[in-house]
């Protein structure tokens, strides 16, 4: 199996927290972060239910994988797993 090489030079770590965040969408900031050169995508959300977080992640896949950017998904093994 061909081993992936991951750039780490530009690490985005998403915060979904309105602190942070404010009444930013977050798939529109991470879209802009991979236009401006994000080269892995980390998303972090310790506060939004499953099927939220399963359907944030989906959307965020759309924007970073066509860019063939990594998304990496924070502490929730059930929401990366592709469904059967």
């Amino acid at each position: 199996m061909p081993s992936k090489n991951v750039d780490y030079s530009l690490y985005l770590v998403t915060d979904s927290t309105n602190a942070i965040l404010g009444d930013k969408d977050l798939v529109q900031v991470v879209q802009k972060a991979v236009e401006g050169g994000a080269t892995i995508v980390q998303y972090r959300d310790k506060t939004s239910d499953t099927a939220d977080l399963v359907r944030i992640a989906k959307d965020l896949h759309a924007v970073t994988r066509p860019a063939n950017i990594p998304l990496l998904i924070n502490d929730r093994v059930d929401v990366a797993w592709p469904p059967a």
